[in-house]
């Protein structure tokens, strides 16, 4: 048996055992809708650099094993020239894969993260065929003031506030605007993926859609957490999370005006 048949066989082990990987590592629950298009990209990711990678560590590891040789060799060993039809077909493949990431899920990623887009850019996208998230008017707006080491939310559509709980609909898009009166924080909802930083004398946004109902003591990444070392409180930085249906939402809405008049 040749070199680069043993090579070709530990090439095709390793890349099935990595795929599987993909399919058998457990995900945390995923309870918005960025939260699945960020898993879906990585799982993507996971498929098409496997093999790649299981390439690179075949020849590695084979090399290693069948051409080491004990202490120190007495002479070089034989000259190792290039081979041009193997570097192009490395350079060809290796290139549309970095060319069909940068699309999918590049760009289709970005699209559906997105919130609202441009009508130009809806128009194009939707002649090219790529998949838009869905048209929703009026988001919530939730004001995310950060400080060391509590976190409180407003919410100026209700003219209510909470501190240190944070109450979102179901499937209601939810534009969070972030700011902090110290130092630099991050705004983190585990089970929603995405984060965004909260900087002293600026406002960011981001929004997320959640997808499924929970609170903090039943699934523990639902939780707001801070993911930038912010001082000695920075690891008690967190806020409870609640996603219920809009009536609920409306009620607890109602029941926070009462509190506060």
């Amino acid at each position: 048996m040749g070199d680069a048949l043993r090579v070709l066989i530990l090439w095709l082990v390793l890349t099935a055992l990595g795929e599987a990987m993909v399919f058998q590592l457990p995900f945390p629950p995923a309870m918005a809708v960025e939260a699945q298009v960020v898993d879906e990209a990585f799982r993507y990711l996971w498929i098409i650099g496997t093999p790649v990678f299981a390439f690179v560590l075949s020849i590695l590891l084979y090399s290693l094993l069948r051409f080491r040789v004990a202490g120190d060799p007495p002479e070089d060993g034989p000259p190792v020239f290039g081979h041009a039809p193997g570097s192009l077909a490395w350079l060809v493949v290796t290139s549309l894969l970095a060319l069909s990431l940068a699309v999918q899920p590049g760009l289709q990623g970005l699209l559906q993260l997105s919130f609202p887009l441009p009508s130009p850019v809806i128009a194009f996208c939707q002649a090219l065929g790529f998949r838009l998230p869905p048209t929703v008017e009026g988001p919530l707006i939730v004001q995310v003031q950060a400080r060391q080491w509590s976190w409180t939310f407003n919410y100026p559509q209700y003219q209510i506030q909470s501190k240190d709980r944070l109450v979102l609909p179901l499937g209601r898009p939810v534009r969070f605007e972030l700011t902090s009166e110290d130092v630099l924080h991050s705004f983190w909802i585990p089970a929603f993926r995405m984060k965004m930083d909260a900087v002293p004398g600026y406002t960011t946004s981001l929004t997320l859609t959640p997808s499924e109902p929970g609170r903090t003591d039943i699934e523990p990444t639902l939780r707001v957490q801070c993911a930038e070392l912010c001082g000695t409180g920075h690891s008690r930085m967190e806020a409870t999370v609640e996603v219920v249906s809009s009536d609920q939402f409306a009620a607890w809405v109602d029941q926070q005006r009462q509190k506060q008049k």
